[in-house]
């Protein structure tokens, strides 16, 4: 079963007639059990690189915060791309709760009302979520007549450095924005649970026949350079450099992130400049949290390997999940592979903080966290693509936890008889 408040994603190569096309011409629109009604509903269409990493248009900061960027930063806003077409390789945003039961007798409704009110020129599509449907037409009665509107389900403040729901909040630390100062979820009691106060990165590259590098979130800056609305989600981009004896480098490590009601969804790129096996076994990159939640590590259920004294066989790259639960809220973190556009990012391990300073790791802070060998990439990219999903009561955790493929949807093509 999907739950019901996560966002589903249509994959445009799947509705061939959309590409080339404006998104703005198209709408989604639910029936009712006989098809006489339809309903207005929102989707949100995500523009993406044929690598697979979300895109910007030209307006990517609203006025107020070019204002705060100007006057605190002394810098402009990124603009990186102009509206366009859509893609073959975009997506159109959807939420589960907006599917309805559909039958045939409701379906033909819809059909026949297409028939009578759309020219052969129009197309529609019906899209299925297990057994629940939604409709995509480009026909000018439902265009015109069932925009959608509404206020951003996630909004930003740049200047508090915050995004948020209904559902969740996420805040960005103030001197490295790629980490997470606090993340909370609300509970269906109402007060919200905090699950994570703090987050590090720490990377040790000891290069065979050299002296070992540590680097901290100390050495590392990064900020937003850009962020998007849209109806159902909010997106951000991130710069980073790193500063090694004094100068600033630029990271070969990219990201966007894409934020919606319940969901965070990470696409991560990472090039490697030099082959693993130039640097020793304990060299790799660690990325932790600290959570005021996490009391006991048997609170964490994931399918990741765990790294031992004697063993770091890699495991076969495919979905992995990392699942906490608390009494009130959960968290369930997704890993799924590479689309193609680049190399799979090894699989990490599942560590204690205490694990990797038992074998040279510096003072670390976070609680647990995941840990990538240097020694498992070869010179290359790298993608994994993270997602994030919040649940609010012990219900929708069970939910999370027992889904285990990604929240996909079907289309097919209605025609004129």
């Amino acid at each position: 079963m999907i739950p019901p408040f996560l966002t589903l994603f249509l994959p445009l190569v799947d509705v061939p007639k959309v590409t080339q096309t404006d998104p703005n011409s198209w709408v989604v629109f639910a029936p009712s059990l006989l098809g006489q009604q339809i309903q207005e509903v929102p989707f949100q269409h995500i523009p993406t690189s044929q690598k697979g990493n979300f895109l910007f248009l030209s307006q990517s900061f609203p006025k107020q915060d070019e204002v705060f960027l100007r006057e605190t930063k002394g810098i402009l806003p990124l603009r990186e791309h102009t509206s366009r077409n859509a893609q073959s390789q975009d997506s159109f945003a959807l939420r589960a709760e907006d599917f309805v039961l559909c039958e045939k007798h409701c379906e033909k409704r819809v059909r026949e009302r297409f028939q009578k009110n759309c020219r052969r020129e129009n197309t529609l599509y019906a899209i299925t979520a297990e057994s629940r449907k939604l409709f995509l037409t480009n026909c000018p009665e439902f265009v015109t007549l069932y925009k959608p509107k509404g206020d951003p389900a996630v909004k930003f403040r740049l200047d508090t450095r915050t995004i948020w729901s209904s559902e969740q909040q996420y805040t960005f630390k103030k001197g490295n924005q790629m980490m997470v100062e606090d993340y909370r979820i609300k509970t269906l009691s109402g007060p919200w649970d905090t699950w994570i106060t703090d987050s590090e990165l720490y990377l040790l590259a000891k290069p065979n026949y050299f002296f070992p590098f540590h680097f901290t979130e100390d050495d590392i800056q990064s900020e937003v350079v850009a962020y998007q609305q849209g109806p159902l989600g909010t997106f951000a981009k991130l710069s980073f450099f790193l500063e090694v004896l004094l100068f600033k480098i630029r990271l070969d490590l990219t990201s966007a992130v894409g934020f919606f009601t319940n969901q965070i969804k990470i696409p991560l790129f990472l090039t490697v400049p030099l082959d693993g096996n130039r640097f020793s076994a304990a060299s790799g990159f660690y990325f932790g949290f600290k959570s005021p939640l996490v009391q006991n590590f048997r609170q964490i259920k994931s399918s990741l390997p765990r790294l031992l004294a004697r063993s770091m066989e890699q495991t076969p790259q495919q979905d992995h999940f990392v699942f906490l639960s608390d009494k009130n809220s959960c968290v369930n973190v997704k890993l799924r592979p590479a689309n193609g556009a680049a190399r799979e990012m090894p699989v990490p391990f599942l560590v204690r903080a205490a694990e990797l300073r038992a074998i040279g790791y510096g003072k670390l802070k976070s609680d647990f966290g995941v840990y990538f060998p240097l020694s498992a990439f070869e010179k290359g990219e790298y993608q994994i693509n993270i997602e994030f999903n919040g649940g609010d009561s012990p219900e929708v955790c069970e939910l999370l936890a027992m889904q285990k493929e990604s929240n996909s949807v079907r289309v097919r093509e209605i025609f004129h008889d």
